[in-house]
């Protein structure tokens, strides 16, 4: 599983119980760690990258544009369980959309702006 870790970096590790390890490319171990896991901030990578080639994960915040129609909003990244995938809850609604992330980013411009996680302020704020 790809994790955030606290500085801002994502780095492959394996989750289990209150222990942290963390694997090379080769899955390899490079440390272990058992200090307190906290899984409220860790996030699942979703399989797409915005249109600067970083990953989105899991309580990501987006912003969308689609300049050809006029179109600029904010989402996090959440899972649709309906859908069965991952999805944009754009500001101001109550519900995951139901295009998958991956169809977001055929028609419009992704780009990854913070996560619920270190920047709660950058939905909170534009909500209000």
């Amino acid at each position: 599983m790809d994790v955030r870790t606290n500085n801002r970096s994502w780095q492959k590790i394996l989750c289990h119980e209150f222990c942290i390890i963390e694997l090379s490319e080769d899955e390899k171990i490079l440390r272990a760690n058992f200090e307190l896991a906290q899984p409220k901030t860790t996030s699942q990578y979703t399989g797409v990258k915005d249109s600067n080639g970083v990953g989105i994960y899991e309580g990501d915040i987006v912003e969308i544009r689609d300049l050809k129609h006029n179109y600029i909003n904010i989402a996090k990244v959440k899972w649709n369980e309906e859908m069965g995938s991952w999805g944009l809850q754009e500001k101001g609604k109550d519900f995951v959309g139901v295009y998958s992330l991956g169809s977001w980013k055929t028609y419009h411009t992704l780009k990854v702006i913070g996560n619920i996680h270190d920047n709660p302020e950058l939905i909170i704020n534009r909500e209000k």
